[in-house]
């Protein structure tokens, strides 16, 4: 099983990671990439992993083929995928990547 990821826009979980007091963590997927599976099945599928996240983070994911997903991606400097991105959602137009 797979953590839970906030059902919605990117903008509507900066949102509620402000609403919850959380930090925000951004999972960027390429199906071209060539770990992209890996950390799918090892990394976010590890027990311990998906229950940090779960617990103590909203967590957003796009594939950056999706228009969404390759705004975050620019936004915050991504160049390789996977990316994993940890982000304190000061508003949604001021976000800091930590």
């Amino acid at each position: 099983a797979l953590p839970e990821f906030h059902d919605g826009s990117f903008s509507q979980a900066v949102t509620r990671a402000r609403q919850d007091l959380k930090l925000l963590v951004v999972y960027l997927h390429s199906e071209h990439a060539r770990h992209s599976q890996s950390v799918c099945s090892d990394v976010l599928a590890n027990e311990v992993i998906r229950t940090v996240l779960d617990e103590n983070f909203i967590l957003w994911g796009g594939d950056v083929a999706r228009m969404e997903a390759h705004q975050v991606a620019r936004m915050i400097h991504a160049r390789q995928f996977p990316s994993f991105c940890v982000l304190l959602p000061a508003s949604v137009e001021e976000i800091r990547v930590i």
